[in-house]
């Protein structure tokens, strides 16, 4: 009978005999399981009827559990209740179980971190970064995994600190990942920051920005390799701004004293004239140049990394920088050479 579930019996039918048959129908009605992935297993009430997709129209009528199971999957379960003489559909989405990277995989990411290259650090691990070089005598950084960007581009950020010992300073960096397809990996990176002549009162300072691309090649045993091009902008100031009165708003370093008193040398002002052009010394300096650099990270342990960065200007927009002479960081050589080297390590947890 429709929305009935069909009554079946065996009966032995002997000469004489009369029988009488009792059907007692039972209300039921129908399924049709669905699943994402399919070929999902169909339990009913705990009891397997099949695999999807597939159509049973003979359910009795009343509340029953469907659980859909499939091998490396989350279980997907619902209560559902059967009309009878009507056909529901039941649609189920599996989730897949994360069992996360195994060991060799864990120690294999580990080994392949770097501080600069284009492969970024993914989200639960860090670096810390030290290195001394020139011109910046100490330098140090930290890189912190922080997720995905619209799901596929892996990010991390930081924070890195520099010094000469005559100025230090801050930045907050940044790195993105635009494609990572073994061996190359092509990413950005940024940062943004400040500094300044902590240990006198010369007023010194500067504002700074760095933005650029970086490429790297891996697969090279224990090394990567990595190419960089970013433009440097900076604003610096060397000496303190004057008051009306002709007083320096803090102490000036000698340069800046005898620029102001007319004592400087012929060739002292000429190196001013050519680093400031028509701009005063007491005003800020300020200009961009677009830096290239090539290093190599190597993964001498499984935590830890040796590193070398080469890096000039491939377009200087300014001969010099002030900021790298001796005539305003006594620390420096007497030219800027535009040409740097540094090397460190890196810790890897």
């Amino acid at each position: 009978k429709e929305g009935f579930a069909k009554f079946e019996k065996k009966i032995d039918v002997k000469a004489g005999d009369n029988l009488n048959i009792t059907a007692p129908l039972r209300a039921a009605g129908g399924i049709r399981f669905l699943s994402s992935p399919t070929g999902a297993d169909i339990l009913l009430d705990g009891e397997v009827i099949g695999q999807t997709p597939m159509v049973n129209e003979l359910i009795d009528a009343g509340d029953h559990i469907v659980t859909m199971r499939f091998e490396g999957y989350y279980d997907f379960e619902q209560n559902v209740k059967v009309e009878g003489g009507k056909l529901q559909i039941l649609s189920g989405t599996l989730t897949v179980i994360d069992t996360g990277p195994t060991e060799a995989e864990v120690q294999r990411r580990q080994r392949s971190l770097t501080a600069y290259g284009a492969r970024v650090i993914p989200k639960g691990s860090s670096t810390l970064s030290g290195g001394i070089g020139f011109p910046y005598f100490l330098e140090g950084r930290i890189n912190v995994g922080a997720g995905e960007i619209a799901g596929k581009y892996g990010f991390d950020a930081g924070f890195m600190v520099r010094s000469f010992l005559q100025r230090t300073e801050l930045a907050a960096t940044t790195r993105i990942t635009l494609f990572d397809q073994n061996p190359f990996s092509f990413g950005a990176f940024a940062l943004l920051g400040g500094g300044s002549s902590f240990i006198d009162e010369s007023r010194r300072s500067t504002f700074f920005a760095e933005a650029g691309g970086a490429l790297s090649l891996t697969g090279l045993g224990a090394v990567t390799l990595t190419g960089r091009t970013y433009l440097q902008v900076w604003s610096d100031r060397h000496c303190p701004e004057k008051k009306s009165n002709g007083s320096f708003d803090g102490k000036p370093i000698e340069i800046c004293e005898q620029v102001d008193a007319g004592t400087a040398s012929a060739e002292d002002l000429a190196t001013i004239n050519e680093i400031f052009g028509d701009g005063s010394i007491f005003d800020r300096e300020s200009g961009y140049r677009l830096m290239m650099s090539i290093l190599a990270e190597i993964a001498v342990r499984q935590r830890w990394n040796f590193w070398i960065m080469f890096e000039g200007p491939v377009l200087p927009i300014r001969k010099e920088r002030a900021a790298f002479n001796d005539l305003f960081h006594s620390i420096q050589l007497d030219k800027d050479p535009g040409s740097f080297i540094r090397a460190g390590a890196t810790w890897k947890f």
